[in-house]
């Protein structure tokens, strides 16, 4: 039963002789009555955000040891999940050598094709036998893509700047046969791996109708034209994805990306993209 009744006539508002002042910090939010008009000084806003462990908005740092993934690092993390560990040498040292480092991280390649820039020591030449020896590296992934197959690894020694990538070619990766069979395209545990497409502006990575792989602390720059990483289902009016199961991990990208860091275009599925900085 709904009563309906004529509303009373407002009285007019009085005026207060109190005007409530509100005082606003990080930490509370108080309220107070002054018979004046207050003097306020504004609260400085935080100098970082604390997202992940102790990540700010330029590092993401996990384990809080200064080193992760981002211009504000110290450096690459070789396990932001463990501040005792920065670099291979020391994970070497803690789990006996690299097969057993990466299985700790969740990867069990079948062979580890190594790849070296010019200027590092030992350089990479693609004469050499670089499946399994990080003591004799291949040059140019053109190379190593010929040789490698589902479930290998493909891993970059560090080299180069945003500014100065030490890897000019653009990849065509391919991809593994299933979940538990990808190919894995990572950087050396602790280094840092720029590269940029062959040409100025071009996409580091083409990755169109690739399916199954995994990309895990690459850095890309100067990829105008289509993303510094970019890749989907060729064809717009296919139903079935022929870019599926992919998995970007500690990723970095800045210095020009055109369409996005990270560009996925037309029918892709299952994709995780995670602990990267996109810029």
């Amino acid at each position: 039963l709904l009563h309906l009744s004529s509303a009373p006539t407002p009285s007019p508002p009085t005026v207060p002789k109190k005007v409530p002042a509100i005082a606003i910090s990080t930490s509370q939010i108080a309220t107070a009555a002054r018979d004046s008009a207050p003097s306020l000084s504004p609260t400085p806003l935080p100098t970082a955000f604390n997202g992940l462990g102790h990540s700010t908005f330029t590092c993401l740092d996990k384990d809080g040891d200064g080193y992760g993934v981002g211009p504000g690092c110290l450096g690459p993390d070789a396990d932001d999940n463990d501040a005792t560990v920065q670099t291979a040498a020391q994970a070497i040292a803690k789990y006996g050598s690299m097969a057993a480092f990466l299985r700790h991280l969740g990867y069990n390649p079948k062979n580890i094709y190594y790849i070296s820039a010019a200027t590092n020591s030992p350089s990479g030449n693609d004469s050499n036998t670089c499946k399994n020896s990080v003591s004799t590296p291949c040059a140019t992934f053109g190379h190593v893509r010929t040789l490698i197959h589902p479930g290998d690894m493909v891993m970059w020694r560090g080299a180069g700047t945003q500014a100065a990538p030490g890897y000019s070619e653009t990849l065509y990766p391919i991809g593994g046969s299933s979940t538990t069979s990808p190919i894995i395209y990572m950087a050396y545990p602790g280094e840092k791996v720029w590269m940029r497409g062959t040409n100025l502006g071009q996409t580091s990575m083409n990755f169109n109708d690739v399916s199954y792989f995994v990309v895990d602390g690459l850095a890309a720059t100067h990829g105008e034209s289509g993303g510094c990483f970019g890749g989907g289902t060729s064809s717009a009016t296919t139903t079935t994805s022929t870019c599926h199961d992919v998995i970007f991990r500690n990723v970095e990208t800045g210095g020009g990306c055109g369409d996005g860091g990270i560009d996925p275009q037309n029918g892709i599925q299952n994709w995780t993209i995670e602990d990267s900085v996109l810029r």
